[in-house]
């Protein structure tokens, strides 16, 4: 008797413990964790501004982004969907056909703190896949 109540203890205990989701393993990206303004890694810290790109829950997305070294910036705005771990940035652009250019990214990596892109995008420009290019930014 002893050795059946042992041998379901024991099978409880795999089933338990197999069962058991590992959430820490798991690499879930809430689509409301990318809403808030995050610093492009590493800063430059030859300037007073730094690169920064905000996400608004209106879908839109701000960005300012250096155009000319050391210290030239431009602030610009576009659209943006965020879906399945594709981050999907439209900008207004009309030297493309629709009058709109499209990167998107993979995240890579979403939390509390950091926000790591890799760009793609197959389009009028020719295909671009970001394997050598990663963007790393830390939520401000």
């Amino acid at each position: 008797m002893k050795r059946i109540n042992f041998a379901y203890l024991t099978l409880f205990t795999i089933l338990l413990i197999s069962s058991c989701s590992n959430s820490d393993d798991t690499n879930e990206i809430s689509t409301s964790s990318i809403i808030a303004k995050w610093e492009e890694q590493p800063v430059n810290t030859n300037c007073s501004q730094t690169e920064t790109i905000e996400f608004f829950a209106n879908g839109t997305v701000q960005s300012l982004d250096l155009i000319n070294p050391p210290c030239d910036y431009q602030l610009g705005t576009a659209e943006y969907t965020f879906e399945a771990d594709i981050l999907e940035v439209n900008i207004e652009d009309n030297s493309f056909s629709d009058g709109i250019y499209t990167i998107r990214y993979n995240v890579i990596t979403l939390n509390e703190t950091t926000l790591i892109v890799e760009p793609f995008y197959d389009d009028e420009v020719g295909t671009y896949t970001g394997t050598l290019e990663r963007f790393t930014y830390q939520k401000i």
